[in-house]
């Protein structure tokens, strides 16, 4: 058992109980034998659940990600999104506040005190030095954030890392960690610090970090080896970077971009109430991230994906299998997309495009029928069978009628006609 763990274990969670660290829970209450409260992640009352010994809890409902065997709310995840902390220490040290114990009197736990001995140690580690470096970059990488809308204060506030390799090589030694500890972080086996010198956490759906994304140096040409954003040795695009934040309470809209600076610059400057921007690395997202957009409980997606030809083909992709209200930012004004936006028009701006955003239904078919009028009805036929299973997946019935009067519109195919080719898809 490592030494936090068994602080834990020993000294910390026996002072803790339901009432104490699920106490912002609505309507917690002791029911029986099992305290019960509304779920913070589906929102369905009375139906978290959690005995007496246990440092969790689940959720009675089935779509719930709380519900069956393996999926819990830990205490430990609980507090790290109550309070929106992203460093274990940070964690440990809020559950400690919380049950009346004192760090500094278990000397072997302080700070950056002990020997690191598990890959969360060189993570907390690294994320500190990395931050640190970040606050005095060489003027180039400093140059290219400021023009992407990041100050010194958005810098910070983004958790931006800036890392050589040589240097945290000798710094992360110097802290304790060992050669094997650092093969398993995964931190130094692709391009990080050589070029990939600006580097992200990634946290999990619980808002942990599990590894980084590196933006590739923004002179340096794309290539199949070396993309404009890698992930860490280990670490997988299924869960969208900054996910965790569409799971907060009081979030009705996810919005979807492709860069991780671009979702970190709408959620810092823009302040769209309600609002939570996630980032797919790229323009692909796997089956395991699609199955994580639909869990979410927001209601509303809004797709603001590139303005080129790859982003469009991800955008059509994503419409295809989300099972949610879909908008989509089809104007830019002139610009590729929210990074060169936001800083050249104010966040305002984005605000505006944002509002503007048309349902999927109508962006699907201004895109595939354009100039409709010179194609033939085989050739409308063909193309409405190619996205006419995203009929399927539209959630509500106005919805799925929304979908047949904007393809007759497009089209100017038979309504008998387009629902022939809908039922068949």
């Amino acid at each position: 058992m490592s030494e936090t763990a068994e602080l834990l274990e020993k000294v910390i969670y026996p002072k803790l109980n339901h009432e104490i660290v699920f106490g912002d829970l609505r309507d917690l209450r002791l029911r029986g034998k099992a305290y019960i409260a509304t779920c913070p992640h589906c929102g369905a009352a009375d139906h978290f659940y959690a005995l007496p010994d246990w440092k969790f809890g689940k959720c009675h409902r089935g779509r719930c990600i709380y519900h069956g065997k393996g999926n819990v709310l830990s205490w430990w995840t609980h507090t790290a999104n109550r309070f929106n902390l992203k460093t274990n220490y940070e964690i440990l040290r809020k559950l400690a506040e919380l049950a009346g114990v004192n760090l500094q009197e278990h000397s072997r736990l302080r700070e950056r005190s002990d020997k690191p001995d598990t890959v969360a140690d060189v993570y907390r580690l690294f994320i500190s030095m990395g931050q640190q470096a970040a606050a005095s970059m060489p003027d180039p990488f400093a140059d290219y954030l400021s023009k992407r809308g990041f100050g010194r204060k958005e810098v910070k506030k983004a958790g931006v890392i800036y890392m050589e390799r040589d240097r945290m090589l000798k710094a992360l030694f110097r802290a304790g960690c060992t050669k094997e500890l650092l093969e398993q972080a995964g931190l130094f086996t692709v391009g990080f610090g050589d070029i990939y010198h600006i580097v992200l956490p990634y946290y999990d759906e619980h808002g942990v970090c599990k590894g980084f994304v590196g933006r590739l140096d923004p002179w340096l040409p794309e290539a199949k080896e070396t993309p404009k954003y890698k992930n860490s040795f280990g670490t997988t695009k299924d869960v969208p970077f900054l996910f965790h934040l569409a799971l907060a309470p009081g979030i009705y809209k996810v919005i979807v971009v492709e860069g991780p600076l671009d979702a970190l610059l709408i959620n810092i400057k823009c302040g769209m109430k309600g609002a939570a921007a996630v980032a797919l690395c790229g323009d692909t997202l796997s089956d395991a991230g699609l199955a994580f957009i639909n869990s979410s409980p927001a209601p509303v997606v809004m797709l603001a994906l590139d303005d080129d030809d790859a982003g469009r083909i991800a955008t059509l992709s994503l419409i295809r299998g989300i099972k949610k209200q879909v908008l989509v930012v089809s104007n830019f004004l002139g610009h590729k997309d929210p990074g060169e936006l936001i800083p050249a028009g104010g966040p305002e701006t984005f605000g505006e495009v944002a509002a503007a955003a048309i349902p999927a239904v109508t962006w699907v078919f201004r895109s595939v029928f354009e100039r409709a009028h010179s194609l033939g009805t085989g050739a409308k036929i063909d193309r409405l069978a190619e996205v006419a299973s995203i009929h399927q997946v539209i959630p509500t019935a106005e919805g799925k009628l929304e979908f047949i009067r904007e393809a007759q519109k497009a089209s100017l195919l038979p309504e008998a006609t387009i629902r022939a080719i809908v039922e068949a898809a």
